[in-house]
């Protein structure tokens, strides 16, 4: 088993983290399956457009007023898909996703997360 704490607030505390996105698979969709992966309960909270744009959206609550945010059972909220999947990745009991301990390895990760990301804003205008 990997070196890693359950004094995360991934685990810590009662209930669940939330991850916040759209109703759709968008950027919060890799997020979805690293908590899967990981097996760390989360609520799957999908905002409509209409919710996110209202007069009390989350939108202005937002600290960068995008989506997703990944709420953890502290209540600090963490934004920007990437690092939330490094987030997760380095808390996963098992060390599957983000090994603890080999640079090697999540040297290798980060160098694939960043051709995923380039490949995707290249790909978007296509959609």
């Amino acid at each position: 088993m990997a070196e890693t704490s359950k004094s995360s607030p991934l685990f810590e505390g009662p209930g669940k983290v939330k991850l916040e996105y759209f109703a759709i698979a968008g950027v919060a969709e890799k997020v979805r399956l690293a908590l899967a992966c990981a097996k760390i309960p989360f609520d799957d909270i999908r905002i409509n457009f209409a919710e996110w744009m209202g007069e009390d959206s989350r939108k202005k609550t937002a600290k960068y007023g995008q989506l997703p945010i990944l709420t953890l059972k502290d209540g600090t909220e963490i934004y920007q898909s990437f690092a939330m999947m490094k987030y997760i990745g380095g808390n996963d009991p098992e060390g599957k996703l983000y090994p603890a301990g080999d640079i090697e390895k999540r040297l290798k990760i980060d160098i694939a997360m960043g051709v995923t990301a380039d490949l995707t804003r290249a790909f978007y205008p296509a959609m």
